[in-house]
């Protein structure tokens, strides 16, 4: 029987949740049996895997029934599979986030990074384009 890609999608999520995999910080996908992985594969506890634990994970999610591949493009590891290998090189990259630039015109003191914006209606894309569009010719 194959499976559907949402039925492979929620027994990916069984097996992430199973390791103790924080799904807030890691994007997963099935498209054509091949399992996407991308983000920052970590426990829910803020602890990192180990090489064995990223390993028992990547074969737990191939052994489901419709999974033929995996891609990963995780930002704090590195998986990669030898040609024609069944087993993965597994190497921990640190994982530093972008800090955030905030360029601040020197006439300008200290600004706060805390905002909070109000969408008071919807506006059509094409109308915020053309807005951007005149913004950037009357600065420019």
């Amino acid at each position: 029987m194959d499976h559907s890609r949402y039925e492979t999608n929620r027994q990916v999520k069984v097996v992430l949740t199973q390791h103790g995999v924080n799904l807030s910080i890691v994007d997963y996908s099935c498209i054509g049996g091949t399992v996407y992985l991308t983000g920052i594969v970590q426990k829910v506890t803020g602890d990192e895997f180990t090489p064995l634990g990223i390993n028992e994970l990547a074969m737990d999610i191939s052994r489901l029934h419709s999974v033929r591949n995996i891609q990963f493009n995780l930002d704090n590891w590195s998986l990669t599979r030898g040609w024609g290998s069944s087993s993965w090189e597994i190497k921990h990259r640190k994982f530093r986030p972008e800090p955030l630039s905030l360029t601040i015109p020197p006439e300008q003191g200290a600004v706060s990074t805390d905002a909070t914006f109000e969408i008071k209606r919807e506006e059509n894309i094409s109308d915020v384009l053309k807005d951007i569009n005149k913004k950037k010719k009357e600065d420019g």
